[in-house]
């Protein structure tokens, strides 16, 4: 039952074979100017699940890849759903968390407190599930998600920039001066690891696709590249016979090719300059390149590679054990 001052309709539980494709609808409407490749890929498999009947099975296979929205809340108006909030449970820095994701409502309907009901449920729901870390990201140029989750207490904790090329290069162009580029070798992994672990920490990597395991030279490296389904390529940029930077190109049945970029601020610039135009020699046709890079970092120089800014986010986590 809601108050006289509630918006019209009502706030229930997500039901995942009765909502998936109302979700998936809601989603592409809201963020249609904003989908990346990995949007794209994501909405796709929602429609491709909500026609099939096997919903579980393609959640189980494909969680550890996008964020599935196997729980959370809709806000439903005459049996349309108009709002919506995914729950997706996850394990951060060694403890139990949630993070919160596909907030979105219809257009007409914003202004009226439906997202702010919604979070407020999240939150009530987590803090019963005796579950204390929340996380969420939002876009650095939405000031009303910014605000109203400030309002909940979420704080920053970073902001990254995905950008993205789907134009595959011809001919390879001349490497830089002074620099060189060949494959990876097994002595560059010890840097090429810290180098990863600065580019992409803690508060992020627990939810990026990022395996290091995956990324390690030797034996047990190439038996899980073996046995998965990820192909991979890597490259290392040297000058004057010092490593500057490694680029690891991981490619999957999806038309997306991520990129992880392990290199020191100093010489970032020098390493995509050498580096990215290999991986856009190497694009397969109908692909596209996606790059996760600390945000403000390098941004004429990936510019200058092909690459474009898709959107920023800043990402929030909020403590419940405070609360």
């Amino acid at each position: 039952m809601t108050s006289p001052s509630s918006p019209p309709g009502r706030l229930r539980p997500f039901d995942l074979r009765r909502d998936l494709a109302q979700v998936a609808d809601l989603v592409e409407s809201c963020f249609a100017e904003h989908l990346d490749a990995e949007g794209r890929e994501f909405v796709r498999r929602m429609r491709a699940a909500s026609r099939g009947s096997s919903v579980f099975g393609w959640a189980s296979a494909g969680a550890e890849r996008i964020s599935l929205p196997l729980n959370g809340f809709v806000w439903e108006l005459n049996g349309e759903l108009i709002g919506n909030l995914s729950l997706i449970p996850a394990y951060a820095h060694k403890r139990r968390a949630y993070l919160i994701a596909n907030v979105a409502v219809q257009p007409s309907h914003r202004q009226q407190g439906i997202a702010r009901a919604l979070t407020g449920e999240a939150l009530q729901y987590i803090r019963r599930k005796g579950v204390k870390d929340i996380y969420l990201q939002a876009r650095h140029d939405n000031p009303a998600a910014l605000h109203l989750y400030h309002s909940f207490g979420f704080s920053e904790q970073t902001r990254r920039t995905t950008w993205q090329c789907s134009q595959r290069l011809a001919s390879l162009p001349p490497t830089p001066d002074q620099a060189s580029v060949a494959p990876r070798r097994r002595d560059h992994w010890p840097q090429q690891q810290a180098w990863l672990a600065e580019n992409y920490p803690s508060q992020v990597a627990w939810h990026l696709p990022l395996d290091l395991k995956l990324l390690q030279p030797g034996f047990w490296g190439a038996l899980l590249r073996a046995l998965g389904e990820d192909r991979l390529r890597q490259w290392a940029a040297t000058q004057d016979d010092h490593l500057i930077g490694v680029l690891s190109a991981q490619s999957s049945p999806s038309p997306i090719v991520r990129l992880w970029l392990a290199a020191p601020p100093e010489h970032d610039e020098a390493a995509i300059e050498a580096l990215l135009p290999r991986a856009r020699a190497t694009l397969p046709r109908g692909h596209t390149l996606t790059l996760n890079y600390p945000a403000g970092r390098a941004n004429a120089a990936l510019q200058a590679a092909g690459f474009q800014p898709h959107h920023t986010l800043i990402w929030m986590h909020k403590s419940l054990a405070a609360s």
